[in-house]
């Protein structure tokens, strides 16, 4: 009797993470099929996708065809990481396959991060961190450019992080994190949620372009972060959102070094020139 129950609840447990995935995907279906689309794949997949999600967890939750079930979400799991999960460059897919270790209070995770917080949010927990789309309440979401105006307008989370000129778009159930680089913000974030996903150490050295001697030899977007020694051509287009870590040369640089002369270099090429002509 007892290993029945225990057997029903395992069930109900495993069954839950993909029973409320599908039952989210139904309320913002709008979202999800945009989301598809934007990847190549078609949005008329949607509708299975959610069948299966919700038939499936249902069955082995009362025990019906329980190894077909959920051998047929198996090969779902697999299916979705192959289509949606292989770009491990992007820290949200990564950590889709670590665990995370939430929930914290947003007022911690604020201190944590070190941002300010301008709304003096305390009580409320963020459970997880996730994309416009897949967020629901208890998430935090991130926003950061207009590109995705329409899935902001419509994302079910409790908080986004976000700039200023794009908080306009969020709803007014999602609360609203205001910062000036949406993306570093945000990596800072998930790792506080995904502490064993990080791929590699983060350049510490990077800064904001408008900082560095780049910005007048190059053109450059928003959110654009340059590392130490990094050496960039001169008729090169840096894109928005992008990080350029230490040390990186793009291959169009000519060769161009801005040096550095102090006190010390002349002296020290004084003594050459004076030891030379002796």
């Amino acid at each position: 009797m007892l290993s029945n129950i225990l057997d029903l609840i395992g069930r109900i447990f495993i069954s839950a993470i993909f029973l409320l995935s599908g039952i989210s995907k139904i309320g913002n279906y709008e979202g999800s099929h945009g989301w598809m689309e934007s990847l190549g794949v078609p949005g008329i997949l949607l509708i299975p996708a959610i069948v299966l999600e919700v038939v499936a967890p249902i069955l082995i939750i009362v025990g019906y065809q329980v190894k077909i079930s959920a051998a047929l979400l198996s090969l779902f799991c697999i299916a979705t990481a192959v289509i949606f999960h292989t770009d491990f460059s992007n820290q949200m897919q990564f950590i889709a396959f670590f665990k995370n270790i939430g929930p914290f209070s947003i007022e911690k995770l604020l201190i944590k991060t070190n941002i300010e917080n301008k709304e003096n949010f305390k009580k409320d927990k963020i459970y997880n961190v996730k994309d416009l789309v897949a967020a629901t309440k208890k998430d935090l979401t991130f926003f950061h450019s207009k590109n995705y105006s329409f899935l902001a307008s419509k994302t079910k989370a409790s908080y986004c992080v976000t700039l200023d000129s794009l908080s306009h778009f969020l709803p007014n159930s999602c609360k609203k994190i205001v910062v000036k680089n949406v993306l570093l913000t945000m990596a800072n974030i998930t790792k506080e949620f995904y502490p064993n996903s990080t791929v590699d150490d983060f350049d510490e050295s990077v800064k904001d372009i408008f900082k560095t001697s780049l910005k007048k030899k190059v053109k450059y977007g928003k959110n654009v972060l340059i590392g130490k020694n990094v050496k960039i051509g001169k008729n090169c287009f840096i894109g928005h959102n992008t990080i350029i870590e230490k040390n990186a040369i793009d291959s169009s640089f000519n060769g161009e070094i801005d040096i550095k002369f102090d006190l010390s270099l002349i002296l020290f090429a004084l003594k050459l020139f004076l030891l030379f002509i002796k």
